[in-house]
């Protein structure tokens, strides 16, 4: 039955369109680590399983037996307040690549610079 769980957890989180790397936010953890959690291949913890049934708006119930009985009202509500949640971490997800990406620009022009006064450096070396 354990090794059940992850597998229904994918189901679901796939019919609600949610990647794993949005679960894996929600949760705290790596994605990889999050992947190994869906393949069966892990214990999950009561606490963990009952913070997922939360991110995905579904009794643990429905995890737990693999039904996916979220078609009501409230399921829809939450789906909307998961999608608000989702678009707020993919934006800070973003926001940390730019400041990551202009990190690497700076490095790599201070690399460039560095490199241009070894060259002229060699060069004039060479000509003494």
């Amino acid at each position: 039955m354990d090794n059940e769980i992850g597998p229904h957890i994918k189901k679901i989180r796939e019919h609600l369109g949610y990647p794993q790397r949005y679960m894996a936010n929600q949760l705290g953890i790596s994605q990889n680590t999050y992947s190994i959690l869906e393949s069966g291949r892990t214990h999950i913890k009561t606490g963990r399983l009952e913070k997922i049934a939360t991110i995905l708006a579904v009794p643990v119930d429905d995890i737990i037996n693999g039904e996916l009985k979220i078609f009501n009202a409230n399921a829809n509500k939450n789906n909307e307040a998961n999608k608000d949640s989702l678009i707020k971490s993919l934006q800070e997800e973003v926001h940390y690549l730019r400041e990551q990406n202009t990190e690497i620009i700076k490095g790599n022009n201070e690399l460039i610079k560095t490199n241009a006064e070894l060259i002229k450096a060699a060069g004039k070396k060479k000509r003494s």
